[in-house]
């Protein structure tokens, strides 16, 4: 609360016939003379708390909403990534997998080619060995 002048001037001197002037006027030291001047109180500090704190709510919430939106856009952009990733492993797993049926298929036509070499060179020798055989059988009877 402030104090014109004129109201201090009367309280100076009305106050002054009953206590010490020197006291009186540090009495009336904690009364400002301009608006400006005036102290703060409680419900002036409360309305101002309630106003920073809902400022920092603000702050806050509109921080934390540029935030999940960021990590919304990173969650699109990794998913995006990992269904691209996983198409061209699925590409290339079924490329890897006709070579190597490819390749098995080509490996067993030439081994059973061979076998059917080495089979029939072991039955023609076996022939031949019992040709032999027989011909030393009856050269010696």
């Amino acid at each position: 609360m402030t104090l014109n002048t004129r109201d201090r001037s009367v309280l100076f001197e009305s106050l002054s016939k009953l206590a010490d002037p020197e006291a009186v006027d540090a009495m009336l030291a904690h009364f400002p003379t301009r608006e400006v001047d005036e102290p703060l109180t409680r419900d002036y500090l409360d309305s101002r708390l309630i106003e920073f704190r809902e400022e920092i709510r603000l702050t806050l919430v509109t921080e934390f909403r540029a935030f999940d939106a960021k990590l919304a856009s990173l969650d699109a952009r990794l998913t995006s990534e990992i269904g691209s990733l996983d198409a061209r492993l699925t590409s290339e797993i079924g490329s890897v997998d006709a070579r190597l049926t490819s390749e098995i298929g080509s490996l067993r036509q030439d081994m059973e080619a061979q076998f059917r070499r080495s089979l029939q060179w072991t039955v023609a020798t076996m022939i031949a060995l019992a040709t032999v055989i027989t011909a030393v059988m009856m050269i010696l009877r």
